[in-house]
């Protein structure tokens, strides 16, 4: 088989069929905790050619679990047994058959046609970038840290301080304006004005219509908020303020936007959850050291080429 019949294999044809961007996450979005970095992966796939080939993938799992219940890939490449599920327990005990599944399903992925995107933010960086504010409310501060404030500022006791020298302080005080879950609204936002800008056109035809599919987890309330904000999304221009070409082009795109359970069966959601993984790893520079997913990997990288290639575009962004 030629190289070009291989990546017309792999690659989804120009149509106008209504296509699916499966989004799925690795790592935790918020600020709060110390993990550097999130990523964030959308699948796009024609919806005709997910529905013809997504009952292989089922016989693939029904042939080793006995189901086709959801499986997530801290699961599949993990060699901690803590994330083994019970019912899953037997098959995971033998290390080659757990390998075999992974080979199947390697191949498997190598010649269904979808394209994907990764969006990876080193909130460490982000942190460092966001510039200190004012307090808006300095009467408002709470007396605990307003505490904190006087005394790593001030060698005077709090205690006996007064209160506006209190006050004071807290007006000089400077905080980060943190919007916790900012690494979310960030990449969320770069995958779709990445998908806007580069895939759809040089994918789907005028007049395809894009679905969202988010597996529910604890961010579905946060997607939703963005995306009406990106949706409504104006610049301020005298003497009218008018939607951003980014809104424009989102609102004239988007059909519809859903949350599946994670028992769902949903190929795309499970594609995107195997590939956010191994960029996850691959960030915290713990790829090379799992060996079950090298297989995985090998076939993701081709991937990302045969994009590259075929459209100049990058199918990973470092933010």
């Amino acid at each position: 088989m030629s190289h070009k019949n291989n990546v017309n294999i792999r690659l989804p044809k120009k149509t106008k069929g209504r296509h699916t961007i499966y989004i799925d996450e690795s790592g935790t979005a918020s600020l709060k905790d110390n993990e550097r970095y999130f990523t964030l992966t959308g699948v796009i796939a024609t919806n005709h050619d997910f529905n013809n080939i997504e009952e292989f993938y089922f016989n693939l799992k029904r042939k080793y679990f006995g189901y086709i219940q959801h499986l997530h890939s801290v699961e599949l490449f993990s060699e901690n047994t803590k994330y083994l599920r019970k019912s899953k327990a037997q098959l995971f005990k033998i290390k080659r058959y757990r390998r075999q599944y992974i080979q199947e399903l390697a191949y498997f992925l190598n010649t269904i046609p979808f394209v994907y995107v990764t969006i990876i933010v080193d909130k460490e960086k982000m942190l460092k970038n966001i510039s200190p504010i004012p307090i808006s409310r300095p009467w408002a501060t709470t007396i605990g840290e307003a505490k904190k404030i006087f005394t790593n500022n001030s060698n005077t006791p709090f205690a006996g301080a007064k209160m506006y020298d209190v006050i004071d302080m807290i007006k000089k005080h400077r905080i980060l304006p943190i919007d916790y879950f900012r690494p979310l609204r960030i990449a969320y936002r770069e995958l779709l004005e990445q998908y806007i800008q580069n895939y759809q056109d040089n994918i789907y035809q005028i007049g395809s219509k894009m679905q969202i599919c988010v597996e529910s987890s604890q961010y579905q309330l946060k997607i939703l908020k963005y995306t009406e904000e990106f949706l409504l999304e104006v610049q301020n221009i005298k003497p009218k303020p008018k939607k951003t070409v980014f809104s424009k082009k989102l609102k004239n795109s988007l059909y519809s936007i859903s949350f599946p359970n994670k028992k769902a069966k949903y190929l795309g959601l499970e594609i995107a959850d195997i590939i956010s993984y191994g960029y996850y790893l691959s960030s915290h520079h713990r790829r090379s050291k799992n060996e079950l997913y090298k297989d995985i990997w090998k076939v993701i990288e081709k991937r990302r080429e045969d994009i590259e290639q075929r459209y100049g575009m990058k199918c990973v962004i470092r933010i």
